[in-house]
């Protein structure tokens, strides 16, 4: 009795599941630091595929656009959509660094 050879795809499929699942875990990360750091509308799909080290193919292949992965993070951490949309960016982060850098030296 021969035994049957299972084929080539049924041995990769889990692997690939697994580096399908990284990748698209540091496409997220990837998003969510840019969108911290520059803001929703500073960043772009290009900007998110070169910090996550992906084509911009690979990063359509997971998501359908830039607001489709923003709105996943927002699901993910629990927070409204837009109430984060507006506190990301430039603008915010520079009011809490000056009020933060002035609070002691006018409280003295």
């Amino acid at each position: 009795m021969k035994l049957k050879r299972a084929p080539a795809s049924a041995s990769v499929g889990p692997i690939r599941s697994s580096r399908s699942a990284t990748t698209q875990i540091r496409i997220q990360e990837a998003a969510s630091d840019l969108f911290q750091r520059r803001g929703y509308n500073a960043t772009s799909v290009d900007d998110i595929a070169e910090a996550a080290r992906v084509v911009k193919a690979t990063f359509y292949y997971h998501f359908s656009g830039k607001e489709a992965i923003y709105t996943i993070l927002c699901l993910k951490y629990g927070r409204d959509y837009r109430s984060i949309r507006s506190s990301y960016g430039p603008v915010k982060r520079l009011k809490e660094s000056l009020r933060d850098a002035l609070n002691p030296i006018l409280s003295a």
